[in-house]
């Protein structure tokens, strides 16, 4: 057992426990305080850090900063990271904002991308702008979404 003495709470005891299939982070303490809520929620910005999907019947948690689309498709919403596609449980509005602070963009009513790996744009057809992605995804910005886009690239 490693004791911590920490400035916002008296200690802070790690345990290491072989035993266990996950890690477990357990607060003890007389009551609740701002400093316990913002101990709390620097844990839960850092689990949702991720997305839960899975992929022939096995669970990964998936980086969010790893993620190059989140598109929907046959009323399921799928994510894809480099050229592997993994499904999500949760509905497209959900994942949206979750992954606001992420540098995901909507680009049409079924799609977020991640503007990080954006590899190029395609303006050659009038009213239309494709996009490919790092991965090679090649994905279609709606009418709506447009000025949004050309915005974000400068023009």
């Amino acid at each position: 057992m490693i004791v911590i003495y920490y400035q916002i709470m008296k200690k802070i005891n790690i345990e290491y426990d072989k035993s266990l299939d996950s890690d477990l982070i357990k607060v003890i303490a007389k009551e609740d305080s701002e400093e316990l809520r913002q101990i709390t929620d620097l844990f839960e910005k850092k689990r949702n850090n991720y997305l839960l999907a899975f992929k022939n019947n096995q669970y990964f948690n998936i980086p969010i900063i790893n993620i190059h689309r989140i598109f929907c498709r046959d009323s399921s919403v799928y994510i894809k990271v480099n050229t592997e596609e993994y499904e999500i449980k949760e509905r497209l509005y959900e994942v949206e904002l979750k992954t606001i602070n992420y540098s995901f963009i909507k680009i049409n009513k079924g799609e977020l991308i991640n503007i990080k790996q954006i590899k190029k744009f395609d303006l050659s057809i009038t009213a239309k702008i494709n996009v490919e992605l790092k991965n090679g995804d090649i994905s279609c910005v709606s009418r709506r979404n447009i000025k949004k886009i050309k915005e974000i690239i400068g023009l």
